[in-house]
C-alpha cells in the first residue's frame, strides 16, 4: 500500500487510500464513501458502503480489485467519519471533499468545498512561533472578527481576490502548553457561513492520535508516488 498521510475511520471501517486520492461522500447515506485514486486514464474508483455485518459493500469503476484503490480494514464503530493522521484526528466536515495535497505541499490532506473553498490544518507547531491571531492579517487583508472560545481562538479576515470579496479564517487550537494546531480556511464571502461552520467543526473535534504507520514527511509522499507511477 505504501505510505499515505491521512486515512478515514468510522462506521466499523478504516480506509487507507492509494496515492493520489480523494474521499467524497457518495450519497446522503453517511456510511457510503467514494474513494478515487490515480489521475487521467489511470483513475480508479471504489464506492465503499458499510452494511449490517462485515464485509462492506464495494462497487468498483476501472479497477479489478478494491485493493487497487483503498485498503479496507476494521475500524471504530462510531456512526461518523474521522480523518486520522499520525499526529491528530478530526471530524470530516459536511460539504467538503478530502484530497491528497500537491507534492510540494506538506499538509497531510486538504479539504475542498464549494466555490474553491479550502480548509487545511497546519502543525503541530510551537505556540511561541505563532503570532497573536489579530496579527495574522496579511497585505491587503483586514480584520473583521476576533473571538475566543474554550476550544480555540479565531480570527476572520476579509480581502479582495480577482474582483470578489473573500474571507480567510484562522482557528488556533492548543494541544498542550507548548504545541498547537492552526486550522486555516478561505473562501468566497458568499460561502463564508458554511466554511466558518466547517472550520469550527474541525477545531472543536481535533484530538491528538497515536502514530498508525503514516509519517507526515516528504519522504513518505515520494515513496507512495513512486509506487503508483
Amino acid at each position: 500500500m505504501g505510505h499515505v498521510l491521512a486515512r478515514l475511520a468510522g462506521f466499523g471501517m478504516t480506509l487507507t487510500p492509494r496515492w493520489p486520492y480523494s474521499f467524497e461522500r457518495a450519497s446522503d447515506t453517511p456510511p457510503a464513501v467514494r474513494v478515487t485514486t490515480g489521475e487521467g486514464e489511470s483513475t480508479r474508483i471504489a464506492c465503499v458502503t458499510a452494511v449490517a455485518g462485515p464485509p462492506p459493500r464495494v462497487e468498483l469503476t476501472n479497477a479489478r480489485d478494491v485493493d487497487d484503490v483503498v485498503d479496507v480494514q476494521p475500524g471504530p464503530a462510531e456512526p461518523h467519519w474521522r480523518i486520522e493522521t499520525s499526529a491528530y484526528a478530526l471530524a470530516w466536515p459536511a460539504g467538503f471533499t478530502v484530497e491528497s495535497p500537491p507534492a510540494d505541499d506538506f499538509s497531510p490532506f486538504l479539504l475542498w468545498g464549494p466555490g474553491d473553498a479550502l480548509l487545511h490544518v497546519q502543525g503541530p507547531v510551537d505556540r511561541e512561533r505563532i503570532p497573536p491571531p489579530p496579527q495574522l492579517a496579511g497585505p491587503g487583508q483586514r480584520l473583521v472578527d476576533h473571538r475566543a472560545d474554550p476550544a480555540f481562538e479565531a480570527v476572520e479576515l476579509a480581502y479582495r481576490h480577482e474582483g470578489d470579496e473573500w474571507r480567510q479564517l484562522h482557528h488556533l487550537v492548543a494541544l498542550d502548553e507548548k504545541q498547537a494546531l492552526v486550522v486555516t480556511s478561505q473562501c468566497p464571502a458568499r460561502h463564508s457561513e458554511l466554511v466558518r461552520s466547517a472550520a469550527e467543526t474541525v477545531a472543536r473535534s481535533l484530538t491528538t492520535s497515536p502514530a498508525h504507520g503514516a509519517s507526515p514527511s516528504e519522504a513518505g509522499r515520494e515513496a507512495t508516488a513512486e509506487e503508483h507511477e
